[in-house]
């Protein structure tokens, strides 16, 4: 930043750098995703089931992980994620 940028650009700035890096995590978050998910599907019926899982549930199996043995169905596999914060909150 130039040192006559004025505060609200300094901020706008930071915002969308803040914003791309999120859009960014997310792109590759999914890239991942989808390419564990092309590597499960290539899998046949039988090592899909050695390994736990169902073709049907391989895609809430990738995002959502398996939940533990012993473990409810009716409990959460992963903790629920925070919210994002307000833009204004997150420069500071």
């Amino acid at each position: 930043m130039s040192a006559f940028a004025s505060p609200a650009i300094q901020v706008a700035s930071i915002a969308l750098a803040a914003t791309l890096a999120r859009w960014a995590k997310a792109l590759a978050q999914e890239i991942r995703v989808r390419r564990d998910l092309r590597h499960l599907e290539a899998l046949d019926d039988c090592m899909l089931t050695d390994i736990g899982l169902s073709r049907g549930g391989l895609e809430e199996a990738v995002r959502s992980g398996r939940p533990r043995r012993g473990r409810s169905a009716a409990e959460p596999a992963r903790p629920a994620a925070r919210p994002p914060l307000p833009i204004e909150a997150e420069w500071r």
